[in-house]
């Protein structure tokens, strides 16, 4: 959920894809529908940190398992005890979904996590440039809308030369593609994002400051 990933690339990841060290938690994805599925991301600075925390504490207890491997991307990160493979779907991906279902309903899938992802972090970019945003959201006492959780977003967004050194430009829409693995943004927001009316009700209320209220006859 925190990193936006798909099914396939949940049940792929192996030691070899997880940077860890110094703070950090990078995911290297190494394979996918298109070339664009290729990335790296920082979990770090996107989850929580008792999820990082988890995190760390899989690869710590995998890697344990199987010291003596010099090739870490033959160990599945997700794993049975004592064995290099990784879970097959059915008792990785498919247990998930049925847990999911039990909270949120029959129509939860694994890839309803995916788009709840990319809907929050536009969010979330939006309300490092309107933090108020954050308080009438239901979720607004959640870890991610939290000052430090934010704070830590803010840095994902002045990464490297290549993307934007203001988390409030719009071209770190660019960035979120990235993360998600797309080309562009046109996936993004058209199948995507189901967080629009939280930015529009927003936005209508600051132009209404600007302009005042007018009433149409």
């Amino acid at each position: 959920y925190y990193a936006g990933l798909r099914a396939g690339d949940v049940m792929l990841l192996t030691l070899g894809d997880a940077v860890i060290g110094d703070g950090e938690i990078w995911i290297e994805i190494q394979h996918g529908k298109t070339p664009a599925a290729r990335r790296r991301i920082g979990l770090h600075l996107l989850a929580p940190e008792p999820v990082c925390q988890l995190i760390r504490e899989t690869y710590d207890r995998r890697r344990g398992e199987f010291r003596e491997s010099s090739n870490l991307r033959r160990i599945s990160l997700f794993g049975p005890e004592g064995v290099p493979d990784g879970y097959t779907r059915n008792a990785l991906i498919d247990t998930a979904i049925a847990e999911l279902q039990t909270r949120f309903g029959i129509n939860t899938v694994f890839h309803s996590l995916r788009h709840a992802f990319a809907s929050w972090i536009l969010v979330r970019w939006y309300a490092l440039r309107y933090p108020e945003t954050i308080e009438v959201l239901v979720a607004r006492r959640h870890a991610i809308f939290q000052p430090e959780a934010q704070a830590r977003l803010a840095e994902l967004f002045t990464l490297g030369s290549a993307q934007t050194t203001n988390p409030d430009d719009p071209s770190a829409l660019i960035v979120i593609s990235k993360i998600m693995g797309h080309l562009g943004q046109q996936t993004l927001f058209a199948r995507y994002v189901h967080t629009f009316d939280i930015l529009h009700a927003d936005a209508m209320k600051r132009v209404d400051t600007v302009f005042g209220v007018q009433h149409v006859s």
